[in-house]
C-alpha cells in the first residue's frame, strides 16, 4: 500500500490517542489497545461481517455480469438483423459463397492485397518528402486505411463463421437427444425426464463457461511449473471472453437458427433494453465495487474519536441477544466511534503541520501523452486545497467536492491502499484484465475528472466505464478516471515530496522484501532523477542481511540534491531524507524475537494476509516502535548538542528544538566526516 495511507491511519490513531487522554486514559496503552480491537478490521462484526463480505462478493459479481449481459445480447439482435435482410443464410441448405457476407470478405480481402501491393510503391515516392506533401498523406493515408481494411475483413470473417457455429450447436443438440434416447430405455421415465430437464447441452456449455475461470483460477494459483503455470494463467485470462462467446452461442442459435424465432427476439430485445435502462440510469460502479466496504472498515480501524459507537437498530438488537447489555460504566468509556464523513477541504483548519498529501495512482493505459513513458499511470494527489496530477491538471478541493460529494479523507484514504484492482498501473496484468473486472476485484475508484468538471443530472459512471476497465480503454479525457492504490506507481508516496522539493523527509518503507533490496526506493529514485532532475545519495550497507538474515540498522540516512553541484564547493540546493525499513538488528524484546522464531519470513510476511492476530500486529507494532527510537539514541544525537556551545542542560540534551536540529544532529553523527555538504 502506498505510504498515503498510513498517513491517514497515522492520524487517526494519533487523533484517539491525544482524546482519550484528555479523558484519563493513558496514552501510551490506549494507543496500541484501539488499533489491536481492529486486528481483523476486513471482517469486524463477527458472523454478520462475513455474511456482508459474502453478500458483497456475490453481489457485485452478479452485477458485473448483468451490466455486460447487453453486449452478446446486442449481438444477437445484430445477427438476427444480418438473417433477416439476407446477408447471412437463414438455415444450413444454403451455401456460404451464395451470401452476401462472403461477397463482402471477398471483396474486403481483394482490395486489401491490392493496397499491400501498391504501399511499397507510395513509401517510394513518399521518402524525402516534407510530411505536407502530398505523396506522405498519400502514404499516411493508404496505410491507416489498410488498418481500417484488415479489421473489417477480420469482423466478415467472424460472421462467417457464425451459421457453422450455430449449425454446430444445433447438430450437438440434436446427435445429445438421440444418444440419450439410446442410452435411457422407456421405463426409465423419471430420470429420462431428469436428464432431459437438467442435462441440456445449452447448460452444459453455461455451466462449463461459468465454472471454467474458478477451475483454472485455481490450478493457475497451484501450478509449480513457469511453463505449467503461464498457460493455465493464460487460460485464466482467456475463460472471460470465452463466456461471453457461450452467451452469444446459446441465445443466439435458439433465436435465430434455422429460422429466426420472434417470440424469442422479442424476449431478448426487451432484457436487453430493460439491462441497458437499469445499468446506464441506476447502477453507480463505486457502490458496486467493495470500495465502499472496505472504506468503511478502513475508517473503522483509523479514523476513530471517543464516544459511543453507532450501530443500527438491527445490529443493537442483535447484540442485545447474542451478548446482551453492557451496563459497565468503564465500557462505556472506552467505546470508540468513526468519523465515517470528513471532508478533505476542513482538515487542519489551523493551518499548522502536517500538510496531508494522500497519494493515488490514475489509471491511463490509453493516453497517447508521451510523459507517461509506458508507465500506463499518472500521480494523483488529495489534499486539502487541491487534488489532481500532472497529466489530468488540478481542481480545487472544494470544487471536486461539489462535483463528488462522496470524496473525502475516508474515500482517498481507501483509494490510497487498493490493491487489488483490475488496474494497477505499472503492475497491471494485461491478460487477467477482463477477468479480474468482471469478478468484482475492484477496489480503484471512478472519480469525475476534473477537467472535465461538469456534474451530469445522474452524477455516476455507469456500464460504459466498466467496459474501459475491463478493456484497459482508459486516458485523461473521459469523463470519469479510474484511481488505484498509489503504490501502483510508487509505492513510498516520496516523488510529490520532492516535487514540492521538501528539506526534510521521512520516508517508511513496509513493503514485503525478504532479501532487503529496497527496490521501491530504486523506482522513487529513477523517477526523480528522469522527471524532477533529483538525485537521491543514500548508503544502503546498513541494511544488508548478514548470514543470520539480520541488519545492522533500521534506517539509512542521505542527501537529496536538488540542484546541480557547484563546481567549486562541491555542494547543491541539499535536503535530508530518512529512510526506514522493515529490519531485524538483534536488539528487538524477546517476544519479538520469539514470533521470529515462529515464523521464520517475519518482518516479511505477505501483504495479501490483512486477518491478524494480536502476536503478529504487536511484533510489527513494536518492531516500527525500536526503528523509530532508534533515531534518538543518545549516542546518536547527544555528541553532537554536547559540542555546541548553545547545548541543553545534561538532563536535556537529547531534546530538540526544532526539525533542522533533528537533522542536523542525525547528519553531523550517521555522515561521514569529509562529506561535502558540511562544506558547504
Amino acid at each position: 500500500m502506498a505510504s498515503g495511507f498510513f498517513i491517514g491511519a497515522t492520524t487517526g490513531a494519533t487523533t484517539v490517542s491525544r482524546r482519550l487522554s484528555a479523558s484519563g486514559f493513558d496514552s501510551a496503552t490506549a494507543y496500541p489497545r484501539i488499533l489491536t480491537r481492529s486486528l481483523c478490521y476486513l471482517f469486524s462484526g463477527g458472523i454478520w461481517g462475513r455474511l456482508k463480505v459474502t453478500g458483497l462478493i456475490v453481489t457485485g459479481i452478479l452485477t458485473n455480469i448483468l451490466l455486460m449481459l447487453p453486449l452478446p445480447l446486442l449481438g444477437v439482435l445484430a445477427v438476427w438483423l444480418l438473417f433477416w435482410s439476407g446477408y447471412l443464410p437463414r438455415d444450413s441448405s444454403v451455401g456460404i459463397r451464395s451470401t452476401a457476407a462472403f461477397g463482402v470478405f471477398a471483396a474486403l480481402g481483394l482490395i486489401l492485397a491490392a493496397g499491400w501491393l501498391l504501399l511499397p510503391v507510395t513509401r517510394n515516392f513518399a521518402r524525402g518528402k516534407p510530411e505536407k506533401s502530398v505523396a506522405s498523406q498519400l502514404k499516411s493515408l493508404l496505410e491507416s486505411g489498410l488498418i481500417l481494411l484488415g479489421l473489417g475483413l477480420l469482423a466478415s470473417g467472424a460472421l462467417l463463421l457464425v451459421p457453422p457455429l450455430f449449425s454446430a450447436l444445433t447438430a450437438v443438440r440434436e446427435h445429445y437427444h438421440v444418444a440419450r434416447t439410446a442410452l435411457v430405455r422407456d421405463h426409465y421415465q423419471v430420470a429420462r425426464t431428469a436428464l432431459r430437464t437438467l442435462l441440456t447441452p445449452e447448460k452444459i456449455i453455461a455451466v462449463a463457461t461459468a465454472v471454467a475461470p474458478l477451475v483454472l483460477g485455481l490450478l493457475a494459483a497451484r501450478a509449480r511449473s513457469k511453463p505449467g503455470k503461464k498457460w493455465l494463467t493464460f487460460l485464466f485470462g482467456l475463460s472471460g471472453p470465452l463466456l461471453a462467446l457461450g452467451v452469444f452461442l446459446i441465445v443466439g442459435e435458439r433465436a435465430v437458427w434455422p429460422r429466426p424465432d420472434l417470440v424469442y427476439i422479442r424476449w431478448v430485445g426487451g432484457v436487453t433494453f430493460a439491462l441497458l435502462f437499469w445499468g446506464y440510469l441506476l447502477v453507480d460502479l463505486n457502490e458496486f465495487s467493495p470500495h465502499s466496504y472496505y472504506r468503511n472498515r478502513l475508517c473503522e480501524c483509523y479514523l476513530v474519536v471517543r464516544q459511543p459507537s453507532r450501530r443500527g437498530v438491527v445490529r443493537r438488537w442483535a447484540r442485545r441477544i447474542l451478548h446482551g447489555r453492557k451496563k459497565d460504566e468503564t465500557f462505556r468509556q472506552a467505546s470508540i466511534g468513526t468519523v465515517r464523513q470528513l471532508q478533505l477541504s476542513a482538515m487542519n483548519a489551523t493551518h499548522a503541520a502536517p500538510y496531508h498529501l494522500v497519494n493515488t495512482a490514475v489509471n491511463l493505459p490509453s493516453s497517447r501523452e508521451p510523459n507517461l513513458r509506458g508507465r500506463d499511470c499518472d500521480f494523483f494527489t488529495f489534499s486539502r486545497d487541491y487534488c489532481g496530477g500532472p497529466v489530468c491538471g488540478y481542481i480545487k478541493t472544494k470544487t471536486l467536492e461539489k462535483l463528488d460529494p462522496k470524496v473525502d479523507l475516508g474515500t482517498a484514504m481507501a483509494v490510497s491502499g487498493a490493491a487489488a484492482s483490475s488496474n494497477m498501473g505499472v503492475h497491471t496484468i494485461r491478460h487477467l484484465r477482463f477477468l479480474l473486472t468482471l469478478l468484482n476485484v475492484r477496489l480503484g475508484y471512478w472519480l469525475r475528472n476534473p477537467a472535465v468538471g461538469v456534474r451530469n443530472l445522474w452524477n455516476a459512471p455507469g456500464p460504459q466505464y466498466l467496459l474501459r476497465e475491463m478493456t484497459g480503454w482508459m486516458h485523461e479525457k473521459t469523463g470519469y478516471l479510474n484511481l488505484s492504490d498509489g503504490g501502483h506507481i510508487e509505492n513510498l508516496a516520496l516523488y510529490e515530496m520532492l516535487r514540492r522539493r521538501c528539506k526534510f523527509i521521512v520516508v517508511i518503507d513496509g513493503g514485503m522484501e525478504p532479501g532487503m533490496e529496497c527496490a521501491d526506493l530504486m523506482l522513487a529514485q529513477r523517477y526523480a532523477q528522469i522527471d524532477l532532475g533529483v538525485e537521491l545519495e543514500l548508503d544502503l550497507a546498513d541494511l544488508v542481511l548478514n548470514a543470520e538474515r539480520r541488519s545492522r540498522a533500521y534506517a539509512a540516512f542521505g542527501k537529496i540534491r536538488y540542484s546541480a553541484r557547484d563546481d567549486k564547493t562541491g555542494a547543491g540546493d541539499l535536503g535530508w531524507m530518512i529512510y526506514l525499513k522493515l529490519a531485524q538488528t538483534g536488539g528487538e524484546p524477546g517476544y519479538v524475537a520469539d514470533y521470529a522464531r515462529q515464523y521464520p519470513e517475519f518482518p516479511h510476511q505477505t501483504t495479501g494476509d490483512q486477518d491478524y492476530d494480536e502476536a503478529q500486529f504487536e511484533a510489527y507494532r513494536r518492531l516500527g516502535e525500536c526503528a523509530a527510537a532508534s533515531l534518538f539514541r543518545p549516542e546518536i544525537s547527544r555528541p553532537y548538542f554536547a559540542a555546541r556551545p548553545d547545548a541543553p542542560d545534561a538532563a536535556d540534551r537529547n531534546r530538540f528544538t526544532t526539525l533542522d536540529q533533528w537533522f542536523a544532529a542525525l547528519a553531523q553523527s550517521l555522515l561521514a566526516d569529509n562529506d561535502v555538504a558540511f562544506d558547504a
